[in-house]
């Protein structure tokens, strides 16, 4: 290989390195869900349990964006002045959730779950929907798949 090759070979590699990272999108920095929290007071919280190895979750999620894109649907399921929509994830899948996420293209609202919290309030498998009112859990309806992963 002669010097002029070289050369461009690294300045295409450091071209393509640049590019990359300008077309990498930032994963927002977590936060640990409270519904206590004062971007919840006064409003209906549906929380969905949710990690990327679960194939489940990763299902439901795709449907509900598809569902969303129907305009007589998505309308009720968005986030108002009165609800939010966010989905809870183990700390140590949030990154990889985050990426999911934008991967397919949904604005999803994502938070951290305490492990401990998930099973005070009952929750035993993933892709559980949670309803808070007020702080207050009102509803569970348990998921599918079991909270700890069998290697």
């Amino acid at each position: 290989m002669n010097k002029i090759n070289f050369l461009s070979l690294i300045g295409n590699a450091i071209l393509f390195i640049a590019i990359s990272y300008t077309n990498a999108t930032a994963i927002p920095t977590p936060t640990v869900f409270n519904p206590n929290a004062n971007e919840f007071k006064g409003k209906v919280v549906v929380a969905k349990t949710f990690a990327t190895w679960c194939r489940y979750c990763r299902q439901k999620a795709i449907r509900e964006l598809e569902l969303r894109q129907i305009p007589q649907i998505g309308e009720n399921m968005q986030t108002t002045d009165r609800s939010i929509n966010l989905f809870l994830v183990p700390a140590d899948n949030y990154e990889e959730s985050a990426q999911f996420f934008d991967d397919i293209g949904f604005r999803a609202k994502i938070q951290i779950i305490n492990p401990q919290k998930l099973e005070n309030w009952g929750v035993n498998n993933f892709g559980a929907v949670l309803i808070f009112n007020d702080a207050q859990l009102v509803k569970m309806v348990d998921g599918e798949v079991d909270l700890v992963i069998q290697e």
